[in-house]
């Protein structure tokens, strides 16, 4: 079963490739309430403020091959207004 170690060590392996800046890993494998099979969820932020699609898909397909499950991607920072409920965060990567 993946592990939150696991998919730190992968993030950290392919952050510099990206121009990752800081990942956050939140949803049911961050408060520890998963299935084998449930999808990993980050908040990526990267050194640039724009990026383009191509790169997010291109980072979200290589996660997924790697975690062997589906990975859910947003765009961070998040604005202190979104929508967006998030009960725990866990810092998995940090530049």
């Amino acid at each position: 079963m993946l592990t939150i170690e696991e998919i730190r060590n992968t993030v950290e392996k392919i952050a510099p490739k990206y121009k990752i800046k800081k990942v956050t890993l939140f949803g049911s494998r961050a408060t520890k309430n998963y299935r084998e099979n449930s999808d990993v969820d980050l908040i990526v932020e990267f050194e640039t403020k724009i990026i383009s699609l191509f790169k997010l898909a291109g980072l979200m397909n290589e996660l997924e091959e790697k975690f062997g499950v589906g990975v859910d991607i947003i765009h961070g920072p998040l604005e202190k207004d979104s929508m967006l409920e998030i009960k725990k965060e866990i810092t998995i990567y940090a530049a």
